[in-house]
C-alpha cells in the first residue's frame, strides 16, 4: 500500500521512509505558494528533495540522542532557527515592510474592544476593514500589552511543545518542532509576523484538551476547556471544520463528544450576539461575502459535499485520525476555493497559496503523525 493510501486509512501503518515522504509533500505542497512566486521551475524537485533530505536527518538525529539531550540539544537549535530567520531577515532587509494588514487589524480591534468601543469601528490604516471574528480578538487580549503577535507566536509554539512532550514524549517532541520549524511556509509567517501560526496552534491545543476531558473531570475544568475551545473556533471560519465531524460519527467518538458541541454552540453565539449587535458594521461577514456572495456559496456547497463523503468514510477513532480527518478537510476547502478563484477571476495563480493558510492542514497533520509514529515504535 501506497504511503498516501496510508494516510487515508484508518489503521495502516507507516514506515520510517514513509512517514518522512508525507511530511516532507506535506511541506512542500503547503509552501507551494512561495516556492511558486520565489523559485524558477526547474528547482521545484530539488527543493521537494532538499525537504525529504532535511526531514531523514531530523529523525536520524533524534533517534541517535537520549530524551535528555533532546532538550538539551535541539530546544537551542530551534532556538537559534528562529533567531537568526527573524532578526537576519530584519537586517538584510531593513527598508521591506514586514506589518501584515491583519496584525495591524488585530491591534485595532484589541484596542477597541479595550476601550468599550465596538471592535470594527476603526479601519486599519491602509483603509482596510477589520476582519478577525471575536474569538481571535479576546484571544490577543494578552498579548496585546506584551509584544503583539510575535510574542503570542513565541507562547504558543511554547504550549505546542509541552502538550506534544505529554502525549508523544520528549524526543517525538522535539522532531515534531524541528520539522515544522524548518518548514518554508512556517518561517515565512515567523518572519512577517503573522498570527495564523498561532491559529492553528491554540485551536489544536483547544480541541486536545476537550477532546481528552472525561466524565469525571471537574465541572470547572470542563468549563474552562470548553470556553478555550469556543473561543478558538470563533478565532477562523475554517476551523468550524473542527465540528463537522461530530455530525457523522457521533457514536464513535469519546466521551466529550457533547462538550465539542457545547463548545460549538458557545462559538456561534458569541459570533451571532457580535454580529446583532451591529449587522452593518459585522466586517468579517460581509468582506468574506459569507451574506451575500453567490461566489462563496457555489465553493461552500462542493465544498459540503466532498467534506460530508471524507467524514462518511472516515472511523476516526482515535486522536490523531480524527486530527489526519480534519487536515485533509481543511486541503479541500483550499483547494476548493482556489481553483474555483482560478476558474471565475482567471487569475495566474491560485489565491489561497500565495498566503500561509495552509498551515491550518500542516500544522495538524505535522501532529497527528508524530502521534502515529510513537505509537507505531512504542507498539
Amino acid at each position: 500500500m501506497s504511503p498516501f493510501k496510508k494516510l487515508f486509512s484508518d489503521s495502516a501503518k507507516l514506515t520510517q521512509f514513509q512517514f518522512y515522504l508525507i511530511v516532507s509533500f506535506a511541506e512542500y505542497f503547503a509552501s507551494i505558494g512561495l516556492i511558486y512566486k520565489y523559485t524558477p521551475f526547474y528547482l521545484y524537485p530539488l527543493i521537494f528533495l532538499f525537504l525529504l533530505a532535511k526531514n531523514i536527518s531530523a529523525g536520524h538525529l533524534i533517534n541517535r540522542i537520549s530524551d535528555s539531550s533532546a532538550l538539551r540539544f535541539v530546544l537551542p537549535i530551534l532556538f537559534l532557527i528562529l533567531l537568526a530567520s527573524y532578526f537576519g531577515f530584519n537586517s538584510q532587509f531593513p527598508e521591506y515592510d514586514k506589518k501584515v494588514d491583519r496584525d495591524e487589524a488585530l491591534e485595532i480591534s484589541a484596542g477597541n474592544l479595550l476601550r468599550g468601543d465596538f471592535i470594527y469601528a476603526e479601519k486599519t490604516q491602509a483603509g482596510n476593514p477589520i476582519t478577525p471574528l471575536p474569538g481571535a480578538v479576546i484571544i490577543f487580549l494578552p498579548f496585546y500589552f506584551t509584544g503583539g503577535v510575535l510574542v503570542m507566536n513565541c507562547t504558543f509554539l511554547l504550549l505546542l511543545f509541552i502538550f506534544t512532550l505529554n502525549i508523544a514524549g520528549v524526543k517525538k517532541g522535539a522532531l515534531y518542532l524541528l520539522l515544522l520549524t524548518t518548514t518554508p511556509v512556517f518561517l515565512h509567517e515567523w518572519i512577517f509576523e503573522g498570527d495564523l501560526i498561532a491559529n492553528s496552534i491554540y485551536v489544536l491545543l483547544c480541541f486536545g484538551l476537550v477532546y481528552g476531558l472525561k466524565d469525571e473531570s471537574s465541572l470547572l475544568k470542563k468549563v474552562i476547556c470548553v470556553f478555550l475551545f469556543g473561543l478558538s473556533l470563533t478565532s477562523r471560519p475554517v476551523f468550524f471544520i473542527y465540528l463537522l465531524p461530530i455530525l457523522f460519527s457521533y457514536k464513535r467518538l469519546p466521551e466529550s463528544k457533547n462538550l465539542l458541541i457545547l463548545s460549538s454552540v458557545f462559538s456561534v453565539l458569541l459570533t451571532l450576539s457580535a454580529y446583532l449587535f451591529s449587522p452593518g458594521d459585522f466586517l468579517p461577514m460581509h468582506v468574506q461575502g459569507f451574506l451575500y456572495s453567490e461566489n462563496n456559496l457555489t465553493v461552500i456547497i462542493i465544498s459540503l459535499f466532498l467534506l460530508i463523503y471524507l467524514f462518511v468514510r472516515r472511523e476516526m477513532v482515535s486522536f490523531e485520525l480524527y486530527l489526519e480527518t480534519i487536515s485533509i478537510g481543511v486541503v479541500i476547502v483550499l483547494i476548493v476555493q482556489s481553483v474555483y478563484r482560478f476558474m471565475v477571476y482567471t487569475q495566474e495563480d491560485i489565491y489561497l497559496f500565495r498566503e500561509r493558510y495552509p498551515l491550518f492542514f500542516l500544522i495538524p497533520l505535522l501532529f497527528s503523525l508524530i502521534i502515529r509514529q510513537k505509537e507505531e515504535s512504542s507498539s
